[in-house]
C-alpha cells in the first residue's frame, strides 16, 4: 500500500521541527559547557600560579673540592640529610657515579 504524499511531507515536517528544537537545546547546552570549561581553565591557571614554587638550591651544579687537600671530587647534583653523616652533598664523580659526602668535608666553587 502506498502512503499518501501528504503523510510523507507531514513526517518530514515533524522531523525538521523536532531537529530544530533539539538543535536549539543542544546549542544552549554546548554554550554553557564551553563557558564552564573556559572558567575552569582560568581558575586552574590562577590556582597553579598562586602555589609557591620549591626553593632552588644555588649550590647544585657547582664543583666540589676536598677541604683536606683541595682535590676535585665532582659536581654537586643534590643536597640531602643522612642519619649517620648529617647534612650531605650528593656528588657526581667524573666517572658518573653518585656519592654522598658530608658538607663539612667539601668546598664548593663555581665552574
Amino acid at each position: 500500500m502506498e502512503s499518501a504524499p501528504w503523510t510523507v511531507i507531514a513526517a518530514i515536517s515533524v522531523a525538521v521541527v523536532l531537529l530544530c528544537i533539539l538543535a536549539r537545546f543542544f546549542f544552549r547546552l554546548l554554550k554553557h559547557l564551553l563557558f564552564a570549561v573556559i572558567i575552569g581553565v582560568i581558575a586552574a591557571f590562577i590556582w597553579v600560579q598562586m602555589q609557591p614554587s620549591a626553593p632552588v638550591n644555588l649550590s647544585i651544579g657547582k664543583r666540589a673540592y676536598s677541604s683536606v687537600n683541595g682535590e676535585f671530587v665532582g659536581t654537586v647534583v643534590a643536597a640531602s640529610e643522612d642519619p649517620k653523616m648529617g647534612a650531605v652533598w650528593i656528588i657526581q664523580q667524573p666517572g658518573g657515579y653518585k656519592v654522598k659526602y658530608p658538607k663539612s668535608f667539601l668546598q664548593l666553587r663555581d665552574q
